[in-house]
């Protein structure tokens, strides 16, 4: 007998669609997002703060210790002395009679000067010294540290040098400043050789009745 089913339908499901992208959905990797590295944000050492040293402080000038001791006689108000500077001329240092007032006590005096030549005198108004008729007096003189003279017998006075050498004084520029350059030159020399000069001599004589 004939089939009893009918022929199998056409495809209920149409074709699937062509592809509706034609181009690939992902993109191309996208540039770097990171920047490149940017300049180095610490800034390069910087000159060093600390300035370069001042220059040396000169202090004072420097000076050498003077001392003088004296022990007065019997009459301390007759003793006086100063001390002065040779090189200038100076009287730097000076202890009066009345100073002294103490009899047969020792006086101790110390002070500071340049390094320099120095004469200490000393004087008895009465002109018997200090030693030794009316007590045992005595003088001391030390220059930085060292005893450079002492004594006690004189008169009317004594007078001692020490200390350094006197160093030449600097000449001062001369006030007055040097003549100028002569403003005229020397003299030029003739430009022609002189001539030779001569001169004619006549001598006219007349004779007398005896020419010979």
């Amino acid at each position: 007998p004939a089939p009893t089913n009918a022929p199998t339908l056409s495809p209920t499901n149409i074709p699937t669609n062509q592809p509706t992208t034609g181009f690939p959905t992902s993109f191309p990797t996208k540039s770097p997002s990171n920047q490149p590295t940017s300049s180095p944000t610490t800034r390069p050492t910087t000159q060093p703060t600390d300035m370069p040293s001042k220059s040396p402080i000169i202090g004072p000038p420097p000076c050498v210790s003077i001392q003088v001791e004296v022990v007065t006689d019997n009459y301390p108000e007759e003793t006086s002395w100063t001390l002065t500077n040779t090189c200038t001329g100076d009287e730097v240092w000076t202890l009066e009679r009345k100073d002294y007032t103490e009899k047969n006590k020792e006086y101790t005096e110390t002070k500071c000067f340049e390094p320099s030549k120095y004469t200490f005198e000393i004087r008895d108004s009465w002109g018997d010294g200090i030693c030794c008729d009316y007590g045992e007096g005595k003088y001391e003189v030390m220059y930085d540290g060292e005893v450079v003279f002492s004594g006690g017998e004189f008169e009317d006075s004594t007078s001692e040098t020490f200390g350094e050498s006197c160093g030449p004084l600097p000449t001062k520029s001369p006030s007055t400043p040097p003549t100028n350059t002569p403003s005229n030159g020397p003299t030029i020399s003739p430009t022609s050789t002189p001539t030779d000069s001569c001169v004619s001599i006549q001598v006219d004589v007349l004779t007398d009745k005896y020419p010979e």
